[in-house]
């Protein structure tokens, strides 16, 4: 295939990505938390399945399409079925976490279809052995995979469109939105939680912490944005809650209200793997770049020069990222060589988890996703 048919192909196949992603978008699974285990056999586990072939066959016809020798792995595609959890490598590339081994487009291209293909494979195979009893474990699998169909095609989209220099079709900025609304709601949650320390030696402690914890997660539900949230989240929050109000309508034994506690400050700390997500690094990754330019810009005539509100707004759309971070913001900090040391090591973070990927990774990466490196 020559390269002006390549693109030709490319360009089909993208256009077929855009009504899939659509299709997928279309379908909320929030609306079936409620159904019964014969709507969910009959109708969203059917659903889900097809989105997943039909994704897995697309991504097939782009790895086709790159015509290289041998696409990269790091297992072969016959153990895929056999695992019990998400194929790491495809997190690995599509989040950044890996490391430019070959600077050939197509190798770049093939790596994400080649490891998307895995991990959509592998989804299905998970889903078709979950009964939709199962409910809450069911609904669970069916948003992370209609989600894992999603971020490989938005993935696939933006590094074909970067290869070949033409405009994605797969627009993420309302992916990106939501993904900051989302960690300012958790950033918020977590704050409070641990507003006034995790001790939970003594009763009157353990009840000050829940009542705290039940109010802070009620103010969560009721935002607009709960719907928004990974279903596995919505169903912890709900059963937290659920405990605590149990809790506060027993006998308030200790140990059990520091069980509910202590469960309790390990979600919210679990919750700042949001930073995890694709679009959020590679946007941490270029505030932090950009701040960087700015602050060595200013820091080299004036220590004592403020930043530029640009700069600061930018910065602010880190909120939830760093607890520093949040600190120099919420107090409307603009003095440049207080921000400097907070970026500096943003930056120095991020580069020590490249160079530890880079250690262990045997995929080739794509480096449209590696701005975090």
């Amino acid at each position: 295939m020559n390269n002006v048919s390549q693109k030709a192909a490319y360009d089909r196949y993208r256009r077929s990505m855009v009504e899939l992603v659509e299709r997928v978008r279309a379908i909320d699974v929030g609306t079936f938390e409620s159904a019964s285990s014969e709507v969910l056999s009959s109708e969203l586990k059917p659903q889900t399945t097809s989105l997943l072939t039909q994704a897995h066959q697309l991504v097939g016809c782009v790895l086709d399409a790159c015509e290289v020798a041998e696409p990269p792995s790091c297992r072969g595609e016959s153990e895929l079925t056999e695992l019990a959890e998400p194929f790491d490598p495809f997190d690995d590339l599509v989040d950044g976490e890996g490391t430019v081994l070959d600077p050939d487009s197509r190798s770049r291209i093939a790596d994400i279809a080649f490891v998307a293909r895995l991990e959509l494979r592998h989804r299905a195979a998970r889903l078709s052995q979950l009964a939709p009893q199962e409910t809450a474990n069911f609904l669970a699998e069916c948003d992370s995979a209609l989600r894992r169909v999603t971020k490989a095609l938005c993935a696939l989209d933006r590094v074909i469109s970067r290869e070949s220099s033409r405009p994605a079709y797969l627009d993420t900025l309302s992916e990106l939105e939501l993904g900051l609304q989302v960690r300012r709601c958790y950033a918020s949650f977590r704050a409070t939680i641990f507003a006034h320390g995790d001790a939970c030696d003594r009763l009157e402690d353990v009840e000050v912490h829940l009542r705290r914890a039940g109010h802070a997660i009620a103010v969560v539900v009721g935002q607009p944005i709960f719907g928004a949230l990974r279903l596995h989240d919505r169903d912890q929050l709900r059963s937290l809650q659920r405990r605590i109000l149990g809790w506060l309508k027993s006998e308030r034994r200790l140990v059990d209200g520091a069980a509910v506690w202590r469960d309790v400050c390990a979600f919210a700390a679990i919750l700042r793997h949001i930073d995890r997500r694709q679009e959020l690094i590679e946007h941490d990754s270029l505030v932090i770049r950009s701040a960087l330019r700015s602050l060595a810009a200013q820091t080299e005539t004036d220590e004592s020069e403020e930043i530029s509100k640009r700069v600061f707004i930018e910065l602010a759309s880190l909120h939830g990222l760093d607890d520093r971070v949040d600190e120099l913001v919420d107090r409307g900090e603009m003095r440049a060589v207080v921000w400097e040391p907070v970026i500096e090591r943003l930056a120095q973070d991020i580069g020590e988890r490249s160079a530890r990927a880079s250690r262990v990774s045997t995929v080739a990466p794509i480096d449209t996703f590696a701005v975090a490196s």
